[in-house]
Formats: structure tokens, C-alpha cells, sequence
């Protein structure tokens, strides 16, 4: 089967026998066989063009079918080749021939040939037509990225309900396609911003998953339902957080998002807000009513989160907040571990004034000392010993916190230990 015809038509067997015996040379091969057998080929030439158009120019049956319902310009629009669609339609060719209901419009939105599909619109193609599946060219444009085409067809009346087999509407491939004005002009002319596919995915979530600030804006506008989950358990609070779309959040927060979902991996937008450094967001979420202590599945608060990643700024809003700075995660490890290990001095000396645990040990044995010893946090370490840390405790490899600041050459804070008695 052809490259223009593949995935379209169920050929049976009495029509492939058909087909062939049209082929043969036992018919006379007409001039419009001819064109559509020539469209119909994967690799076409410039002569195969000159061909087509001399063929045209000599008066080949342009309404003509091939055995499949095929017409030269259903070959011409399926294939994208804009000039030939041109000439055919200038010699009276049937605009709403169809294959199963596949129009020529219908093929070229399918085949995403913008080109031609604008052209047939500009010539008067009915583009609420259907194929025998009930769907549209719009359909098929939103799904391959044809966004004037797609603006066109609504402002015209087409169908902005219709879905395919997997439940996808234009507004869904629309946002999937980040075709922002075509989404904005399906919502305004009144698609169904709740209408889920088969994985019971609204627009909402695809818009918020893909970071479409303006687009989600405009479905909670609409009414979209803020409380709808993706197959990850993910709301789109949680994809707002993540994308940092602040305005969206803030907005999903007011219409009563619960600020407190969890992901299938016990993820709340908060810890999403900690990880990924976002401090105006995890402000907010603190404000609406985020639970501030509530761990993930691996034991760590936002927190912990926000240090394991670096994130100074949003650690300190978390202290400032009232995080609980001695929890510990599954590992044992603290803010305070956590905040030396990683060489944060600022974090670490606002959890030692907040009262963190300095004596506090992970799996190895290993305090905040021997960690800000190693790192050569001199500031940090006389903070640490001036709260009681102590000074000649080892780890389980028998290490003090003055060996760890002599195998990393930490001269500063070698002279300080010893200046304070470590042995």
C-alpha cells in the first residue's frame, strides 16, 4: 500500500485484486490514473510533476476515481504538493471529494501539509466535514501542529468537540502541541475544559505539566476542575509548583487546591517547591496551610529537601517557618549534617542559633563538626564547639574532627581545634 494511503483505508481482499486488475494492461490507463499512480509515489521528482501538469494541462478526467475513490486531488492534498492542488481546483476539481469520508482537507491536516490545507479552506473546502471515524480536519490539525489552520477552522464553525479513538479533543492535542492561540480559541469558543482521553487527563493538567502559564490561567477561568489527577497522581497544583508558575499557583490556592496532595511517591508541592529552590513559592504554600514537617516516602522534609539541593534561600524560609530542624530522614541524617556535608555555612550557622542538635551523628558516626572541619567552614565550626560540639568524639573509622581537617589540609580550622583542646 502507498506511503499516501497507509493507516487510512482497510483495504479487503476482492478490492487489492481490483486494484491490480485496474494496474494491468488489460485496462486503458486514463490521464487521471495516471496522475493520482504518479502522486501516489513516496519519492516524486520535478518530472514526475511536469508530468502531472502536463497531464493536466491536456484534459485528464480530474473527478475521476481509481479503484480505490482516489481522485487526483485527494493524491494532490494527501501528498502536500500545493501547485498541483492549485491547477486542479482552477480546472473544476470536486473540492469535497472523499474516501471514507476523508476529504482532501481532511488528508492534508492529517498528512500536516499546512500549505494545501489553507489553500482548500481559502477555495471553499467544508471543514465540517467527517470521516466515517466522526473525526475533522481540525482533529487532525491540532495534532500535527497546524495552529493557523486550526484558528482558521474554529473561527469558520468546525467541530471543537470531536475526539479520537484515544479521547484526545483539539483542545488537548492543542496544549499536548503548546499551540498557545489555538488553545486560547477553543476555550473562548467553548471546548470542554474538563474533557479527559482515556488516561483521565484533563487540559488542565497537560497545560500545567507543560508550563502553559497564560492556558491554565484561562481553563480555572473556564471552570476547569482544579482537583483532577493524572495517572501519576499528580494535581496541577503539583505540576504548577514544579514549573513554577506562581500565578497559576496562586490562583489554584484561592479556588481551594488542596496544598497538601500527594503525589504515588508521597511528593506534596512543597517538598516539589524545596527541591527545586523556589522560595516565593514555598512561602505561599507555608501560608495556604502546606504541612512544613511532612516527609517523603524516603523520610526527608522540605527541609532536608531544600539543603540536600542546595536551595540556602529556601532553607531559610522553611527555619524562619518553623520547620522541625532536628527531624531526622531514613538515612539519620539531620538539617545540620545535611547542611555541613554539603559545605552551606549560612544554612548551617542559622540552624545552629535556631538550636539544632551539634552533637547529632548520621549512619557512620559522622557529626556536623567533623563535617564543617572537612569542608574548612572555620565560622562554622567555632559556632559548632561554642554550642557544646564535641570536640574528640570519632566516627566509626575512629576519625576525629581533627583528622578530617588535617586529610583535607584545613590549616584555619586545623590551628582553631587544636587552639581548643581537640587531641
Amino acid at each position: 500500500m502507498s506511503y499516501l494511503r497507509r493507516g487510512v483505508l482497510t483495504i479487503m481482499l476482492p478490492l487489492i485484486v481490483l486494484s491490480a486488475l485496474l494496474s494491468s494492461s488489460l485496462f486503458a490507463d486514463t490521464g487521471s490514473e495516471k496522475i493520482i499512480r504518479i502522486l501516489d509515489k513516496e519519492n516524486i521528482t520535478d518530472a514526475d510533476i511536469s508530468t502531472v501538469k502536463r497531464l493536466i494541462e491536456e484534459g485528464a478526467q480530474i473527478n475521476a476515481k481509481d479503484a480505490d475513490g482516489y481522485t487526483p486531488l485527494i493524491a494532490a492534498a494527501a501528498g502536500g504538493h500545493k501547485d498541483i492542488v492549485g491547477m486542479l481546483l482552477k480546472k473544476g476539481a470536486n473540492l469535497e471529494s472523499e474516501v471514507n469520508g476523508f476529504t482532501p482537507l481532511i488528508f492534508a491536516c492529517r498528512n500536516g501539509h499546512e500549505d494545501v490545507a489553507l489553500e482548500l479552506i481559502k477555495r471553499g473546502a467544508n471543514v465540517k466535514a467527517k470521516n466515517k471515524y466522526g473525526r475533522n480536519a481540525l482533529l487532525y490539525a491540532t495534532k500535527m501542529s497546524l495552529d493557523k489552520v486550526a484558528q482558521k477552522m474554529i473561527a469558520m464553525g468546525a467541530d471543537i468537540h470531536v475526539k479520537d479513538k484515544n479521547g484526545n479533543s483539539a483542545l488537548i492535542y492543542a496544549i499536548k502541541r503548546a499551540m498557545l492561540g489555538t488553545s486560547e480559541a477553543l476555550i473562548k469558543q467553548g471546548a470542554d475544559v474538563n474533557a479527559k482521553d482515556k488516561q483521565g487527563i484533563t487540559p488542565l493538567v497537560y497545560a500545567t505539566k507543560n508550563g502553559f502559564d497564560n492556558i491554565a490561567l484561562l481553563l480555572i477561568h473556564k471552570g476547569a476542575d482544579i482537583t483532577v489527577k493524572d495517572t501519576n497522581g499528580d494535581t496541577p497544583l503539583l505540576y504548577a509548583t514544579y514549573n513554577a508558575l506562581n500565578d497559576v499557583s496562586k490562583l489554584l490556592i484561592k479556588k481551594g487546591a488542596n496544598v497538601n496532595a500527594l503525589d504515588k511517591d508521597g511528593n506534596t508541592p512543597l517538598l516539589f517547591a524545596a527541591l527545586l529552590g523556589l522560595p516565593e513559592a514555598t512561602k505561599m504554600l507555608v501560608a495556604s496551610g502546606a504541612k512544613i514537617n511532612k516527609s517523603d516516602k524516603y523520610g526527608k522534609t522540605p527541609l532536608l529537601r531544600a539543603i540536600q539541593y542546595t536551595n540556602e534561600s529556601t532553607a531559610k524560609v522553611l527555619i524562619d517557618s518553623g520547620a522541625n530542624i532536628n527531624k531526622r530522614d531514613k538515612d539519620k541524617e539531620t538539617a545540620l549534617l545535611l547542611a555541613t556535608k554539603k559545605g552551606l555555612p549560612k544554612t548551617a550557622l542559622l540552624l545552629i542559633k535556631k538550636g539544632a542538635d551539634v552533637n547529632v551523628k548520621d549512619k557512620y558516626n559522622t557529626t556536623p563538626l567533623m563535617y564543617a572541619a572537612e569542608k574548612g567552614l572555620l565560622d562554622v565550626v567555632k559556632a559548632l564547639v561554642k554550642q557544646g560540639a564535641d570536640l574528640n568524639v570519632k566516627d566509626r573509622d575512629n576519625y576525629s574532627a581533627l583528622r578530617y581537617a588535617i586529610e583535607k589540609k584545613q590549616k584555619n580550622v586545623i590551628a582553631y581545634l587544636k587552639s581548643q583542646g581537640a587531641g
